[in-house]
């Protein structure tokens, strides 16, 4: 069975999901900024706001919506959503738009993605300043075994960490 076959079994009903289906399209128009992450959510991981271009990302969303499915319904109605919200975005509007929980669970992981996209800006609280650019370090050591830890972290130009996080991979 192919993606496509996939995909077009879920909107046609005829593939088991895992979860209800609740999700509710947000009603709030997009604007140019969505915030993927940082303190107006739970669970943040970027001390300030991470945010992202959606006219930056439009190629990559209708490719998200057409090439990836995901068995967790809600995720996988936002996730096609989203294609078409960002499509209708008001570009003129620089104010920052927020995202629902199901949108923002499909794009967190996406966040190293849109970095080398270059179609972000952040905001360092330390600096009270937005940027267009951070830096990414990685500390690596190696654990015992066949475990591997390192620890990835971005910061903004002034060597303020903007997100740290311990990475572990485990080999069995």
């Amino acid at each position: 069975m192919k993606l496509k076959d996939l995909v077009w079994g879920l909107k046609k009903g005829g593939l088991e999901t895992v979860g209800k289906t609740e999700y509710t399209p947000p009603v709030n128009i997009c604007t140019r900024w969505v915030i993927v992450d940082g303190p107006v959510y739970p669970n943040n991981r970027f001390v300030g706001d991470f945010c992202v271009d959606v006219q930056k990302i439009l190629d990559w969303a209708a490719g998200q919506a057409e090439n990836t499915w995901t068995n967790q319904k809600n995720i996988e109605l936002a996730k096609q959503y989203f294609s078409i919200w960002i499509s209708n975005a008001d570009l003129s509007n620089e104010t920052l738009s927020l995202l629902d929980s199901h949108q923002l669970e499909f794009l967190r992981p996406h966040i190293s993605t849109f970095i080398s996209m270059n179609c972000y800006k952040v905001y360092c609280p330390s600096c009270s300043e937005w940027f267009d650019e951070i830096v990414s370090s990685g500390e690596k050591s190696s654990g015992i075994g066949k475990i591997i830890r390192w620890r990835d972290e971005y910061r903004c130009s002034r060597n303020h960490i903007l997100y740290s996080q311990e990475e572990e991979i485990r080999v069995f």
